[in-house]
C-alpha cells in the first residue's frame, strides 16, 4: 500500500512540496510485481547516491 498525502509542484521559486488540494491523503494498493519493480528502483537509486557519498534520506 502506497499513501499519496503530498504533492511535488512547481512555485515561483521552483519546486516545491505542498498538501493536497483536499488535505487528504490517498491510498493505492500494489500489485506485487509493481512492489518488486519499485524496491529495485530504490536500492539502484541508493547505490547511485552513495556513489556521490549522499544518502536517501526519505524526503522526496
Amino acid at each position: 500500500m502506497v499513501i499519496l498525502d503530498e504533492n511535488y509542484v512547481r512555485g515561483p521559486d521552483g519546486m516545491i512540496l505542498k498538501d493536497t488540494k483536499t488535505r487528504q491523503g490517498r491510498r493505492l494498493s500494489l500489485d506485487s510485481d509493481t512492489v518488486t519493480l519499485l524496491r529495485q528502483h530504490r536500492e539502484a537509486a541508493i547505490e547511485q547516491l552513495a556513489g556521490l557519498d549522499l544518502a536517501l534520506t526519505g524526503k522526496t
